[in-house]
């Protein structure tokens, strides 16, 4: 009997370090994919364009955004808008060295759009190093520039940072690079900076689609009168009359050992099924429980 007892406990211990020790974006896997398993419904993306502290010009950056949003489209389960900015704001997005920090009113806009998610980017100001190899007399020195793009996607519906992805290439710079005379810039072949940005877009696409698709469909309540409770899902995600859905609380937030934070799931509200559907929410009737409220997250079932 304790022998039992000891196997069990020791197995519920491994599979939490297992599932803290993965951080926040592998926790909210394990716990989605168990609970309620997968959803054929759609996620609207905003990406909004990309800030430039690399000095790469206003017209660059547009089309490097633009090409995001284009391989992000081929998420099959993701539908992606290109944001436009200036947007109403208290103060301009900014980035850090490791994060983009960005005005709580685009985070409003997006949620006022029925957006799920929303990406924002930096391309990081080129980084110079010199470094010297081998030994006297067969000495030389290396020197590369390095760029940069730092990628973050925030969960709209739970408000929470979920994706924090730094895509990094190093470019070599010939030795008779006058750029590289005391405080000058040096000259960076167009050609091939051009292929190392469309290959750092590309691993930072792949990088957020595959962390979608692990991530279950959500969305929330956005009005409520009477018994029609109004959901921001419509046809264009997958939702069709007769569609059922949970609705929850907003839980706990948790910090992973990561650092990052993320929301349970409160306590299960009721369900609801929809009666009229329209190309951008769809209106439900209350099947069990109550009361829904405006802010509730609802899940397909």
């Amino acid at each position: 009997m304790k022998r039992v007892i000891l196997t069990a406990l020791i197995s519920a211990t491994a599979a939490w370090f297992l599932i803290l020790g993965a951080g926040c974006g592998t926790t909210k896997s394990v716990y989605n994919k168990v609970t309620f398993g997968e959803t054929a419904l759609k996620k609207r993306v905003l990406v909004l364009p990309l800030l430039d502290q690399a000095g790469v010009g206003e017209e660059k950056a547009a089309q490097l955004t633009a090409k995001l949003v284009e391989l992000l489209k081929e998420g099959e389960s993701l539908l992606v808008y290109k944001g436009e900015l200036p947007w109403p704001s208290r103060q301009r997005m900014r980035s850090l060295k490791f994060a983009v920090i960005i005005d709580p009113a685009l985070i409003e806009n997006a949620e006022r759009m029925g957006m799920n998610v929303l990406v924002a980017g930096v391309l990081n100001p080129p980084e110079m190093t010199v470094k010297k190899w081998g030994w006297w007399p067969f000495q030389g020195i290396k020197r590369k520039v390095e760029v940069s793009l730092l990628l973050n996607a925030y969960d709209i519906i739970d408000g929470t940072l979920f994706l924090t992805h730094l895509e990094t290439r190093k470019i070599k710079v010939s030795t008779d690079n006058p750029g590289w005379e005391k405080g000058g810039n040096p000259r960076i072949d167009e050609t091939e900076l051009e292929e190392e940005l469309s290959d750092i877009l590309g691993d930072q696409a792949s990088k957020i689609r595959d962390e979608l698709e692990e991530q279950p469909w959500r969305g929330r309540i956005v009005s409520v009168d009477g018994e029609t409770v109004v959901i921001n899902a419509g046809r264009d995600t997958g939702v069709r009359n007769g569609s059922q859905f949970q609705v929850f609380s907003i839980g706990e937030r948790i910090r992973s050992v990561s650092g990052k934070y993320f929301y349970l799931l409160g306590p299960k509200v009721g369900e609801i099924t929809t009666v009229e559907v329209m190309d951008s929410h769809a209106s439900a009737a209350p099947v069990t429980g109550g009361p829904f409220k405006t802010g509730q997250i609802v899940m397909i079932k």
